[in-house]
């Protein structure tokens, strides 16, 4: 997921250490592991872009990447 919510720009080629956004992953396996709708993943999403990095992003890419996120979630659910 680091290529689609990658908010220094880097990604894990451009030097991005592969553990940057790791705090951030616990909080969203949480969500989806409790069934959290696309809209609540993308809301955390958005705030932790906003607050925790000064990086707000367009709301439309914190989407893509919940409904991904969520696509996945369902996805493995069904297998």
């Amino acid at each position: 997921m680091v290529r689609y919510w990658d908010l220094i720009g880097l990604g894990v080629d451009g030097g991005l250490p592969s553990d940057e956004y790791d705090s951030y992953a616990w909080r969203v396996v949480s969500l989806l592991l409790r069934g959290a709708p696309e809209f609540e993943i993308a809301d955390y999403l958005d705030r932790a872009a906003s607050m925790s990095l000064g990086c707000p992003l367009p709301r439309d890419r914190s989407v893509r990447v919940a409904n991904r996120l969520v696509l996945l979630r369902d996805k493995k659910a069904t297998t």
